[in-house]
């Protein structure tokens, strides 16, 4: 968080809708023009993140392997796919005789729940 308590990517979001109204404003001739246009965003600070190594990705899979969750556990771990690519499968896109799984779909939270 940055001093004033929002994460810079909150802070870019709610400038680009701000951007994006005020753009819209303009073509109905509602405002002269985008202010929002000369905002000088803030740099996000990147933190340090612990990754796991094998040891401990087995560890949590072996505890986890009864969990209703396992399988978009195992996932997550073992492929690149992102979790929205994961929570957007259907099992018309796993072919389980091919070892295959065909990313069609992604699943995108809209809004933000508190």
């Amino acid at each position: 968080m940055n001093e004033e308590g929002l994460i810079s990517a909150t802070v870019k979001k709610i400038h680009e809708v701000i951007r994006n109204s005020l753009e819209h404003a303009m073509d109905f001739d509602l405002v002269p023009k985008n202010a929002a246009v000369k905002v000088k965003l803030p740099k996000g600070i990147k933190k340090e993140i612990n990754v796991w190594n094998e040891e401990e990705v087995n560890s949590f899979l072996k505890v986890a392997k009864d969990d209703p969750c396992y399988i978009v556990f195992c996932l997550a771990l073992t492929t690149r796919m992102c979790q929205g690519e994961i929570l957007g499968l259907r099992w018309k896109d796993v072919n389980l005789n091919k070892g295959l799984i065909k990313i069609k779909r992604t699943l995108v939270m809209m809004g933000s729940h508190l």
